[in-house]
């Protein structure tokens, strides 16, 4: 075999063999975050819970936008699958005093970190306003 022809595959396999030991340059699917989001309608003066799965442990970042300026959107983190009923009866688990993380600012959009374990977990989404709005969120958990 030509020596150049040699080479190129000494380096072909070289750099084969480094894709797939890695070097914990955070590529891997571990160091992806996961990510929850959507978008729903709140209707004025509501509260609604929107559930969803983690799948690991670690800081989740929450980031609640909506589209009319005047409506004062509030979020929250809970623990477990609860209802806006239960949230309103204020049962065991679903307080907004046992929430992971909240948010109650008038600022928009409307943020708060938490630290997370896996299992089920409750968004809340409280609208004050007084119109129904279109609201987004995005859960990053790293």
């Amino acid at each position: 075999m030509p020596r150049m022809q040699r080479l190129t595959s000494m380096l072909v396999v070289a750099y084969a063999v480094a894709g797939l030991t890695g070097c914990d340059g955070g590529t891997g699917p571990s160091a992806m975050p996961q990510v929850v989001e959507g978008n729903i309608i709140l209707p004025a003066i509501s509260l609604t819970a929107v559930s969803f799965q983690i799948d690991r442990q670690g800081t989740l970042s929450s980031v609640v936008n909506w589209n009319n300026f005047f409506n004062d959107i509030d979020s929250g983190l809970l623990q477990g699958t609860c209802t806006p009923t239960q949230v309103q009866a204020d049962e065991a688990g679903c307080r907004v005093e046992d929430a992971l993380g909240f948010d109650n600012t008038s600022r928009r959009p409307s943020v708060f970190d938490a630290l997370v374990t896996p299992g089920r977990h409750t968004l809340l989404l409280y609208n004050f306003g007084f119109s129904a709005d279109t609201c987004f969120y995005r859960l990053e958990i790293n």
